[in-house]
Formats: C-alpha cells, sequence, structure tokens
C-alpha cells in the first residue's frame, strides 16, 4: 500500500521557501494612463494567489482618486493597499512577518511633505532583507521633469518596465503627460479631466497639425 503523501498549500509551500540575501528589484513606469496600475495588480494577484506569497501593497495616503483603501487602475480594476503618511516601525513588521514582495504605487508621491520618511532608504532596508520590492509611478511630470524617486530607483532595479500610452492628438505611442490647463505645480491630483498622455511632438506643441514628415524615422 502506497505511502499517504502530506499535501502542502501553495501560500505554505511559498512560506517554507527560503529567502533569498537580497530581494529583487523591479519598476514600472511610463506617463499617465499608460497602464502602470494594471501591471502592478497583475503581479499582485500573481504573487498573492498564483506564487502564493505574503506581500504588502502601500499608496500614499493624499492621493484618494478612486479608493481610500485600494489601488485601482483608470479601467477600475483594484486590490486592497494600506495608504500611508508615516512609515514608523513598518519595516521590521515586514520582515518578521516574513513578506515575500512588497508593492509601492505612485512611488513618486513618497515625499516631503506627503509622506514622513525616506523611501530610498526605506526600499534598501527590505531589499537588503531579501524582500522583494515593486515600485510603480510616474517616470516624469506634466514639465517633462524626472522625478528622483523613480530615477533613483530605476537606475538601481534589476527590471525596469518602461509602458507607453496612446497620444490622444495622433494615437502614436505615448511618453509624455500633458496637463490641459498648462498651469500649476509639480503636483496635482487629478485624472482625465486634467491630464492626457501624448506623444512627444503633441506635447511639445500641442495643437501641431499631424502630417507624415514629421514623423518620418520614428
Amino acid at each position: 500500500m502506497a505511502e499517504a503523501r502530506e499535501t502542502v498549500s501553495t501560500s505554505e509551500a511559498a512560506r517554507q521557501q527560503p529567502k533569498p540575501p537580497y530581494g529583487h528589484l523591479s519598476v514600472v513606469c511610463g506617463p499617465m494612463f499608460a497602464g502602470k496600475t494594471t501591471e502592478t495588480l497583475k503581479r499582485i494577484l500573481w504573487a498573492k494567489n498564483g506564487r502564493g506569497q505574503e506581500i504588502r501593497v502601500y499608496k500614499p495616503a493624499f492621493d484618494q482618486r478612486y479608493a481610500r483603501l485600494q489601488i485601482v487602475s483608470h479601467e477600475g480594476l483594484a486590490a486592497d493597499a494600506e495608504a500611508v503618511h508615516d512609515w514608523d516601525d513598518r519595516t521590521v513588521a515586514i520582515i518578521e512577518a516574513g513578506v515575500a514582495v512588497v508593492f509601492f504605487d505612485e512611488v513618486q508621491f513618497f515625499e516631503t511633505p506627503n509622506f514622513n520618511g525616506d523611501i530610498l532608504l526605506i526600499i534598501e532596508d527590505l531589499l537588503s532583507a531579501g524582500v522583494d520590492v515593486v515600485c510603480s509611478g510616474l517616470d516624469m511630470d506634466w514639465q517633462g521633469k524626472p522625478f528622483p524617486i523613480i530615477a533613483h530607483m530605476a537606475a538601481k532595479a534589476d527590471e525596469v518596465h518602461k509602458l507607453r500610452g496612446v497620444c490622444t492628438v495622433c494615437g502614436r505611442p505615448s511618453t509624455k503627460t500633458y496637463k490641459k490647463t498648462g498651469s500649476g505645480g509639480q503636483i496635482e491630483i487629478g485624472g482625465s479631466e486634467l491630464y492626457e498622455s501624448r506623444c512627444t511632438i503633441h506635447w511639445a506643441v500641442p495643437d501641431l497639425e499631424l502630417t507624415p514628415d514629421l514623423f518620418h524615422g520614428r
């Protein structure tokens, strides 16, 4: 008679795996309406349900465009998240709980005055403890200036997934975020009522007439 084999759940098997000595850093970036949050949600679902890993998801507390305790894509897809303004002792709690992957959505906003703490040091501590980190956010503001946090993370990342949107003027791939008002500070929370995704040409010259020679060789 064959011996009965003990079954182990996917999540239990994941917890039994030895933690790597250093975590894997992934950065998902691009302009608005490029699918960054959707890509992050796919990774959350795969880590949690596909691999049975213990995860944590964080978002800046001041960004409540769609939900306070969820990250939500422009298409309405969502996952539970903790909205944070102060980090406190979360790093210790994450390590002690055996968390495998930590997700930071809209990571470019994890800075003063919207966040108390050094997000770069926080991520470094998590990686040093063998925790994988996935950061998603805008790589540039509406003026075309890089967000320092994303730029730093992209330089250190093991993987950078740079997404492109669709230009609202010509339909070509877009890499820039265009602000309809053309005024205001670097950070102003909003959606399609305030921002559009545009190609470089129609970001620089919003009303330029489309002619084939403008895109020659692009």
